[in-house]
């Protein structure tokens, strides 16, 4: 497998290890809010609260947006694309946007279990 990835492929891999589960509690009470505030607001009118706390769970997950950008790696977005579905054929990304909304595929990447070992291995090899 190592064979097969590039370096690029592999800092993408590194870079996306930063996002844990709390990253992704939190996007999923966004998207949990999100979701409720079109109901709240058809009924209720637009709630101040839920638009705050909206708004600090993002600041917490700002810091690590950055890594989702083909930018950060001096890709184009077709690139980029192309390095996220190599690394999830090989099993060592898995798409968690599956079912969230207002996420398109390949916008959510997680590394696997597969994807933190092969990591270890590399270091080991080092």
């Amino acid at each position: 497998m190592v064979n097969a990835l590039d370096e690029k492929a592999i800092f993408i891999l590194t870079c996306h290890q930063k996002f844990d589960k709390a990253y992704y509690e939190r996007r999923r009470k966004i998207d949990q809010l999100e979701s409720d505030k079109v109901f709240q607001k058809n009924i209720y009118g637009i709630d101040m609260e839920t638009n705050r706390i909206i708004a600090a769970l993002e600041r917490q997950n700002y810091g690590l947006t950055q890594y989702r950008k083909a930018d950060y790696y001096g890709l184009t977005q077709n690139q980029f694309l192309y390095y996220k579905q190599i690394l999830f054929s090989r099993g060592l990304f898995h798409d968690e946007g599956l079912g969230n909304l207002n996420v398109t595929p390949f916008d959510l990447m997680v590394v696997t279990e597969l994807g933190y070992k092969f990591l270890q291995f590399i270091r080991a090899e080092n």
